[in-house]
């Protein structure tokens, strides 16, 4: 921290007796002048990196973005479905309830689709390797039950999801199908078949319900952080500023156009657009690592590493 005050202590005059340092109100002062001009000076730096395109960020950055017509890319949500299932426990050494097969124009299928069955085996073995006395069997509805919109789930990694429609299961039924989404946007709430098994909400938790998605979740794509966002408004600057901006640094541009078998010859800085006609020449390794991760994206052009 800067001592700012020290430098005003100096100004004053000496029958104030704030230039004497055991004088009670100077160092209150000193404190006080020492926060405030400190936090002016680091919210002025503030402001002038905001200024540039190359330092600003967050809401600032997307204001550029905004002025050459070029919004931040936002992330998509992860979407898929689930399948709810009504079940009971019942004594391990109990018969399972007989399920009907389901006829479908003419084909038959199981009445227990391939994931639900899945999940249970999971569950009655976990069950056996504890000694439980009991195990999870289906559950056949006697009146219809319902599965609110809005309802949250959760996957084994922990992210949550949740029910973009109502399910209701009939009676004489005991699966339900319904269409989730991500509470958030990114890739990272992708995942496999089998892995949302949780539901958040306490209501539903009390043993009567099991829920599972048969296929993966998937479409969840994670927006344009800064700095990626940064190299795209960059690759969209005439050469006329990035071009020479980048020789001021040092690097040796050339077009390719012209290149042929020998780099050496043809330089130029005229060019309407950074792309993938030019080359670059930095000379050291520091350089290097600026043009390919702090400035452009390394896609747009080509690098020459020493020993060319």
């Amino acid at each position: 921290m800067t001592d700012y005050w020290t430098a005003i202590q100096e100004r004053l005059h000496e029958e104030s007796g704030l230039r004497y340092p055991l004088n009670t109100m100077t160092r209150i002062l000193q404190t006080y002048f020492n926060h405030i001009l400190n936090k002016f000076s680091e919210d002025n730096r503030e402001m002038v990196d905001q200024g540039f395109l190359i330092t600003t960020s967050g809401y600032f950055l997307d204001i550029r973005g905004a002025e050459m017509g070029l919004p931040r890319h936002e992330g998509t949500y992860a979407t898929g479905q689930v399948t709810f299932t009504l079940i009971r426990e019942i004594k391990q050494e109990q018969e399972p309830t007989p399920l009907p097969e389901v006829i479908d124009d003419g084909e038959t299928f199981d009445f227990v689709p391939d994931a639900v069955q899945v999940l249970m085996n999971k569950l009655n073995t976990e069950r056996e390797e504890t000694d439980s006395p009991t195990k999870i069997d289906i559950r056949i509805a006697k009146n219809a039950e319902t599965f609110g919109k809005g309802l949250r789930l959760k996957s084994e990694t922990g992210f949550e999801y949740v029910l973009e429609e109502t399910v209701t299961i009939p009676a004489g039924s005991s699966i339900g199908t319904g269409r989730i989404k991500a509470v958030e946007s990114g890739q990272r709430y992708n995942t496999e078949a089998n892995t949302i098994t949780t539901i958040v909400d306490n209501g539903y938790n009390n043993g009567n319900y099991m829920v599972t998605n048969a296929a993966d979740i998937v479409d969840g794509v994670d927006g344009e952080d800064d700095d990626s966002y940064r190299k795209r408004l960059l690759n969209n600057i005439s050469t006329n500023i990035s071009v020479n901006f980048l020789k001021r640094q040092g690097i040796i541009i050339y077009s390719k156009k012209s290149l042929k078998n020998n780099i050496r010859v043809n330089m130029t800085s005229f060019n309407p657009y950074l792309n993938d006609e030019y080359c670059l020449i930095p000379p050291d390794d520091e350089l290097l690592d600026y043009v390919t991760n702090e400035v452009i994206g390394d896609y747009c052009f080509v690098v020459y590493l020493k020993g060319w």
